[in-house]
């Protein structure tokens, strides 16, 4: 015989409360936690779009091949990118163990470290700086799904879409 499911998650005995009950306050609480870790990654790659397209960093960095992406193609994948880190944050952070907590910050410097991106490369205007930093990126990314993966798979997954779009725009700059 199971014990009394106690609605209110203030006052009920841990072991009754769970992630995955969805009730009351935890669902609320839960929808809060999912919504600031990726809103945060993504306002920042809003920002830094913001800062790459007003300070007319894109104008020298278009490739000139027909089949590249237009910049502003290129900025929305990144949010797109960014919301992936930040539900891998999140995901991470329902799964609460020591494991889960340093994979949380691998994956937070990997958001700094692509976020710092546009900074060497573009505002230096430096194909040889952008290069180092896509290989690097690529490395930190494939460091941070393998330490990611025994934490949570899922997580790792939410990763994974930072290599192939890195490792398209290496050979975009190489071509």
């Amino acid at each position: 015989m199971q014990p009394e499911r106690t609605e209110d998650w203030r006052t009920a005995p841990p072991n009754q409360i769970r992630a995955a009950d969805n009730c009351g306050m935890t669902e609320h609480r839960l929808n809060e936690q999912a919504w600031f870790n990726v809103a945060w990654p993504v306002a920042a790659a809003l920002v830094m779009n913001g800062l790459i397209f007003s300070l007319g960093w894109n104008d020298g960095t278009q490739l000139t091949d027909p089949g590249d992406p237009p910049g502003w193609l290129v900025g929305a994948v990144w949010v797109v990118l960014f919301a992936l880190l930040g539900l891998a944050l999140w995901t991470l952070q329902r799964v609460g163990s020591e494991p889960a907590r340093r994979g949380r910050s691998r994956v937070l410097i990997l958001i700094l470290f692509c976020l710092a991106y546009p900074l060497y490369a573009i505002a230096t205007d430096s194909w040889a700086l952008g290069l180092i930093g896509n290989f690097l990126t690529i490395a930190l990314a494939l460091y941070v799904i393998v330490r990611v993966w025994p934490a949570s798979p899922p997580a790792a997954w939410l990763v994974f879409p930072i290599i192939p779009w890195v490792s398209y725009a290496t050979f975009a700059i190489l071509n």
